[in-house]
């Protein structure tokens, strides 16, 4: 009751605002249509749309049917830039807009020539961060899951080659792989880099949650694969992602409803002026899934602000505020799965095939007793907030400094499983970064350097004991204390990229970064003897990792329709302050010896567009592990722990297809298949898996193949 008041109160105060802004009516307005040089409409097409007299810049995309509109914009001349890979950047200055007006410009675009001039932005980065040259990198736009029901981000990302999900703590909770990067982990989203508009939304000690996310919210996600630590530093050793938020000029209410009691309501809305432009999202998701206790209220706030404060200056905002309130069940073993799959009848364990948590009689020690999913209470209440400020400053010669600051706080309460963790994690980044497009030894380049600075700080994790229900039929209540954990984590590092333009078809790329991270935790654990007093363990962590990450590519333009690129990139990625205090026997205690994970791998891959109906892309890639943080089961009723794999390869090949047959006349008719072959093998050390009350242990060497093909 309490999210959905607060999002009725949002939502009255925001049409209100919205109402005001678009009563004014001095502002006018540009649209247009972009076409080949055949007449077919092109989708995606960047259009700048740029006053004459201030220089304040306005960007948008072209839409399905190659169509661009911008409002509120002031009376006077402005002129239009489009640019699209593959065609000639065409620039038409002096359209007029008039008070009120509607001015029309439809733009048609050539197709790039070999031997034609082209701009430093069409083979050089924009900005290195967003999305790199020569790197393996997609970009799945709205259009390619509008039709699509989107329940979460899992749906969006179902689009990119190489990527696949899985189901995480939560019903639109995923754990996300790049390449198998982050497949041995237990939850949530490691290994890789997430950004939000440009703003982290990887916490410090490397953990990503999807269920912040929904879909609606997003005009673009960018997907860019293999270790990318030079560039983007901590724990991308699988690759990076970057979300982007749709701009919206009005009002927009929708309403998704399903089976099992799914209901999305969201609303956006946005206004934007001669110097400034923001955009809201909210939603209320409620629902249940296929089994029994899975029944979910999640409220969700994005909101992205940017003004203009001189020509040369520009502030730009970020808000994400989650509320999570979400029934867990418990997994299933697969006798269980076959008996009663939707676990109907469980909630008292009544029926066959019925999953249970083992909890203590007494919420410490002795008689354990079985229980369901509900009658344990088993769940998630969490919150998280993030608060972001981004400075963009012009410098002379073509050079862009950019300070970033966000704050980040999560505050948990998870009773998962037979234990529960809760505690707040207050954190935050600083990072400063200067991009210059110029040149070096008379080649056309773009250089690259970034210092940036992360602490995690005063962050208090508490593990209590469940209590079984039959002393507390409410279930979910806390038993006697295990854990008590104070901890500290604090990382800086320095990195630099220089591209260069070799020519009129190939550009080279290397690049360099550095960080020293370091952990300091203490930790008391609790431990209940039947026969004896309680006894307490006292352990203390201070560790310190430095990592190095090189990297060096190559972009080869074979033919304005082909390009060929290859890059070697190396990635890292240090413990979490959690890893460090679960031991091997799955037990409370002294983890404190693991070591950095890293990676290096090489990739291969072809794109090639001769039009706007097909593209065919793929990659090849070989990636080594070294130290690889992978998560396991000790065992019935124990901890999950952490440690470090000796060896371990991820190898395979992604390709993508799109073909839109009738795109001139049908653009919305299309199919779209993914492809995905990756091998992973590991050796050296034991591994032990876990069902309901059966434990199998085996040696590695082990290979796990992981082969799919979506389509759309």
């Amino acid at each position: 009751m309490r999210v959905s008041r607060f999002f009725l109160a949002l939502l009255l105060w925001n049409v209100a605002v919205a109402l005001s802004l678009v009563a004014q009516t001095n502002m006018g307005g540009l649209s247009g249509t972009v076409v080949d040089e055949s007449g077919g409409v092109l989708t995606n097409v960047k259009i700048t749309i740029r006053e004459e007299s201030t220089g304040a810049a306005r960007t948008t995309y072209t839409d399905v049917k190659g169509g661009y509109s911008v409002g509120n914009l002031p009376p006077g001349s402005y002129s239009i830039t489009a640019e699209i890979p593959g065609f000639e950047m065409l620039v038409r200055p002096g359209v007029a807009v008039s008070e009120g007006g509607k001015a029309v410009a439809d733009l048609s675009l050539k197709v790039g020539r070999v031997g034609t001039e082209v701009t430093v932005d069409e083979k050089l980065s924009a900005s290195p961060t967003e999305l790199p040259t020569a790197e393996t990198e997609n970009i799945v736009n709205q259009e390619d899951y509008i039709t699509t029901p989107a329940l979460s981000i899992a749906d969006i990302f179902a689009l990119s080659p190489g990527v696949t999900t899985q189901q995480g703590n939560g019903p639109r909770d995923i754990s996300l792989n790049i390449r198998g990067s982050n497949a041995q982990q237990s939850y949530g989203i490691r290994n890789i880099v997430m950004q939000d508009d440009g703003f982290p939304v990887t916490q410090p000690d490397g953990l990503g949650r999807s269920d912040i996310n929904d879909p609606h919210a997003y005009d673009a996600v960018d997907v860019v694969e293999g270790p990318q630590s030079a560039l983007y530093g901590d724990f991308a050793l699988g690759g990076y992602v970057n979300e982007h938020m749709r701009q919206v000029q009005g009002i927009e209410l929708g309403t998704d409803f399903g089976s099992f009691g799914y209901k999305n309501d969201y609303l956006s809305l946005g206004s934007s002026g001669e110097t400034y432009s923001w955009t809201a999202f909210f939603s209320n998701v409620k629902g249940n899934q296929y089994t029994d206790h899975t029944g979910y209220d999640t409220f969700t706030a994005d909101m992205i602000g940017r003004i203009s404060l001189t020509p040369k200056d520009r502030l730009t905002f970020k808000f994400i505020n989650n509320d999570l309130v979400t029934d867990l069940s418990i997994r299933l073993t697969l006798n269980q799965f076959e008996v009663n799959p939707w676990q109907r009848g469980c909630a008292s364990l009544a029926a066959a095939g019925c999953a249970s948590v083992s909890l203590y009689q007494n919420g410490f020690n002795g008689t354990r007793v079985a229980e369901s999913a509900s009658q344990a209470g088993l769940g998630r209440h969490d919150r998280r907030t993030i608060v972001g400020a981004r400075w963009d400053h012009d410098l002379p010669t073509n050079t862009l400094l950019s300070t970033q600051f966000v704050w980040d706080f999560k505050d948990i309460n998870q009773p998962t499983g037979s234990t529960t963790a809760l505690g707040p994690t207050p954190s935050y980044r600083v990072n400063s970064d200067l991009t210059r497009h110029g040149s070096l030894w008379g080649l056309r380049s773009v250089s690259f350097v970034s210092l940036a600075f992360g602490y995690e700080g005063d962050q208090k994790s508490l593990g209590y004991n469940l209590i079984a229900s039959s002393n507390d039929p409410t279930g979910g209540q806390l038993g006697a204390p295990i854990s008590t954990s104070i901890s500290a984590l604090w990382h800086a590092g320095i990195r630099a990229r220089q591209e260069l333009l070799l020519g009129r078809r190939w550009t080279a790329v290397v690049g360099v970064g550095y960080e020293h991270t370091g952990l300091g935790a203490n930790e008391e654990t609790y431990t209940y003897p039947t026969s004896s007093t309680p006894v307490i363990t006292y352990i203390t962590a201070l560790r310190t990792y430095n990592n190095f990450a090189p990297s060096a590519a190559i972009r080869f333009q074979a033919t304005p329709t082909l390009v060929v690129h290859s890059d070697v990139g190396t990635g890292y990625g240090t413990p979490a302050t959690s890893n460090l205090f679960v031991t091997p026997q799955g037990l409370y205690g002294n983890n404190t010896f693991l070591k950095a994970q890293t990676n290096v791998g090489p990739d291969l891959g072809v794109d090639w567009k001769p039009g706007p109906y097909l593209l065919l892309s793929a990659a090849g890639f070989y990636e080594w592990f070294h130290n690889e943080l992978v998560t396991q089961s000790p065992g019935v009723n124990l901890q999950s722990y952490t440690f470090n794999a000796p060896a371990s390869a991820h190898r395979g090949v992604t390709a993508v297809a799109d073909f839109r047959p009738l795109n001139r006349v049908l653009p919305g008719l299309r199919a779209r298949l993914n492809y995905i072959l990756d091998r992973q093998t590991y050796s050296k050390y034991t591994e032990q898996l876990t069902a309901g009350n059966f434990t199998e242990m085996f040696n590695r060497p082990y290979a796990q193949d992981l082969d799919g093909l979506t389509t759309r």
